[in-house]
């Protein structure tokens, strides 16, 4: 570290090449180049691809690295210290940066420990945030033992100590003393990936794309919506707002007309109602959809207003979603082997609602899909949709539509393909591609 603020990081290798990290407060180190490293007499040679660096190494020893870097403003001497790559890996094979979700706390009965879930934020400063809500908000420092590969948090008011454990699979555990029994309370968390842009492009000449944005608790605050068919382009800029227990959405369109939703939430964060409003040409269309979930948090019912009779039924088998019933008609799911990713948008709902009408019919598939985006639709299937078949009750026909997934390095869904045919008769393909921030 140098100046105060900057940071850097060489990784040099035997066979001759390095890379350079360099530190950004917000996302922790990132990787900024690699290149050939020599180092002769007192001079260090770094050859980028379009770069060449000579520094003068002031000194050398087991455990410091003293080089002085040329500027227009004069010399700057550095001092690097040894990092046992394997305690302290800067690529974040242990960093804890970032946003988790699972048991963050606990009610203690006779022994027996209530485990509450929620949402941990660790910054890059040092600093952080566990919460349940909005409303119930505890700031933190920590420490990081690198040695060990434990962080210690400390919370403003002093009230509890906590240790992370990195696991090798790649959760946390957090781990407290009860005050009421004295046991010890281990808790699992997983890293929940916030979603950064969502395109889609069919065969069938459209290209849909999602580039989303958060606000400090990692919520979804903005979605930039851009629509390109057969030449015509359509933007909207989506704001998402929270107000108490509602989601407001506004700014968003539903067959380029203007379309706006607000979400009224259960007290588990679960949409209980939607209403929306479309404006078509001087004229406003009002929907309402009500929401029912079974005790484990799934989705069983959705229904198009107070009274009506004509419900959405979904039936699950264990903690897979397996069947749709639609009024007369019916929607068989197959689940796939892969796990479905902890992350901002629920990707098996998104699957089953991105589409017009063609796997589910509801009064509003548009609220469905954004609630979907904004993971407010209970808890997913525990694996991926392998395939959706949509009969007609008659028996005339069937939607049939088949999901494929890419995974990369980091193990992070990165692409679905939707092969879907109707009737027999017409085939088209979707390729869904996901970065993440």
């Amino acid at each position: 570290a140098y100046t105060g603020e900057y940071h850097e990081r060489y990784d040099f290798r035997d066979n001759g090449s390095f890379t350079v990290y360099d530190y950004d407060n917000e996302s922790g180190w990132y990787n900024d180049g690699e290149g050939i490293w020599e180092y002769e007499g007192e001079s260090l040679t770094l050859t980028y691809t379009n770069q060449l660096d000579v520094f003068k190494v002031e000194s050398l020893t087991e455990n410091a690295l003293i080089l002085v870097k040329p500027g227009d403003d004069g010399n700057t001497t550095v001092t690097y210290r040894r990092i046992d790559s394997q305690e302290d890996d800067p690529d974040g094979n242990f960093t804890v940066v970032g946003l988790w979700v699972g048991a963050i706390d606990f009610v203690c009965s006779d022994g027996r420990h209530d485990l509450r879930e929620g949402k941990i934020i660790f910054e890059a400063d040092g600093t952080g945030m566990l919460f349940h809500s909005e409303e119930d908000l505890h700031p933190f420092n920590y420490d990081v033992d690198l040695k060990n590969r434990k962080v210690y948090i400390h919370f403003d008011d002093g009230d509890k100590k906590v240790v992370v454990t990195k696991r090798p699979e790649g959760g946390l555990m957090l781990t407290m003393s009860c005050p009421d029994c004295g046991s010890q309370v281990c808790m699992e968390l997983f890293p929940f990936m916030q979603i950064r842009e969502m395109t889609v492009k069919s065969t069938e000449g459209y290209c849909d794309a999602y580039l989303f944005s958060y606000d400090k608790l990692r919520r979804v605050c903005g979605i930039k919506y851009t629509s390109v068919d057969e030449g015509d382009m359509n933007v909207a800029d989506i704001s998402v707002t929270y107000v108490d227990n509602r989601i407001e959405v506004t700014g968003a369109l539903e067959y380029d007309y203007p379309y706006s939703v607000i979400y009224t939430l259960n007290e588990d964060g679960t949409v209980r109602k939607s209403v929306s409003k479309t404006s078509v040409t001087g004229d406003s269309y009002r929907e309402v959809l009500n929401f029912t979930y079974d005790s484990n948090r799934h989705l069983s019912k959705i229904r198009s207003s107070e009274t009506s009779t004509d419900d959405i039924i979904f039936s699950w088998n264990d903690k897979q979603l397996n069947q749709i019933e639609e009024f007369e008609d019916k929607v068989i799911f197959g689940s796939s082997p892969a796990s479905t990713p902890r992350a901002s948008v629920n990707f098996p709902y998104f699957m089953i609602f991105r589409y017009d009408d063609d796997i589910v019919n509801t009064a509003d598939n548009t609220a469905l899909l954004y609630a979907s985006m904004l993971d407010i639709l209970g808890d997913s299937s525990g694996n991926l949709l392998d395939s959706a078949v949509r009969y007609d009750s008659d028996g005339d026909w069937s939607n049939v539509f088949q999901f494929a997934y890419e995974w990369d390095e980091q193990n992070r869904l990165v692409m679905i393909n939707d092969h879907s045919n109707y009737g027999g008769e017409k085939n088209y393909d979707d390729d869904i591609s996901i970065s993440y921030y």
